[in-house]
């Protein structure tokens, strides 16, 4: 690349088409959307929903950026980067399906489960994890290095997201099957052990692809 010597380090690394859900996007036809107007629906669309789910969240303004900027990052990561990706924002800003807001608030409920259980790190008898709920959540957690690596050698930012969307998954199926608050307590300390270490590696996961961890939403 016109003689420089760090050109032979660079590699090209190519992408699919972004289209509308009504066609392709083209600046020679005119029907191209500027970014920074996006970005600015992205956050308005996010406000509205989060003020209706959410009435009393302080901060929703804050939240809104944090939710809509990350979705749009999402939507483009979520599959194989030579795919064509078609833009549609009843999807984009789904918090139930496999989706930037659904991981988000993946890791905010987490943290309001620890956040109500006053919990502190100690020590944590592990062999009380023996439901399945558990084991899946401990299996997509061991997966998630491998899965970093993998996408560093490929470029191929998708695998991170299926991996955090594995995480959520399991996560939320233990959520709801299994009660974290046990009378136990040392099945109680392991459950919330788990689900802080569910919190951890979906933030870093989201975080290494640019994308923030609100802990309320």
């Amino acid at each position: 690349l016109m003689g420089y010597d760090w050109a032979k380090d660079l590699i090209h690394v190519s992408f699919g088409m972004v289209s509308g859900t009504d066609g392709a996007f083209s600046t020679r036809k005119g029907n191209m959307v500027k970014l920074r107007d996006v970005l600015t629906a992205a956050c308005d669309k996010t406000y509205d929903i989060i003020r209706e789910k959410s009435p009393d969240l302080e901060d929703k303004e804050t939240i809104a950026k944090q939710v809509g900027i990350g979705a749009l990052i999402w939507n483009s990561l979520y599959n194989g980067r030579i795919k064509d990706v078609v833009f549609d924002w009843d999807a984009v800003l789904n918090f139930d399906g496999e989706t930037g807001p659904y991981a988000q608030y993946t890791h905010a409920r987490a943290c309001s489960v620890l956040r109500k259980a006053d919990y502190t790190p100690a020590d944590v008898d592990y062999s009380q994890l023996t439901d399945a709920e558990a084991s899946a959540v401990i299996a997509a957690i061991g997966a998630f290095p491998d899965a970093v690596l993998d996408a560093m050698e490929k470029n191929e930012p998708y695998l991170v997201t299926r991996a955090i969307i594995a995480i959520c998954a399991a996560f939320n199926k233990f959520y709801y099957e299994q009660r974290i608050m046990a009378d136990d307590a040392s099945v109680r300390q392991a459950r919330l052990a788990l689900t802080d270490a569910t919190r951890k590696v979906i933030a870093i996961g989201l975080n290494l692809i640019g994308i923030a961890a609100p802990e309320r939403m």
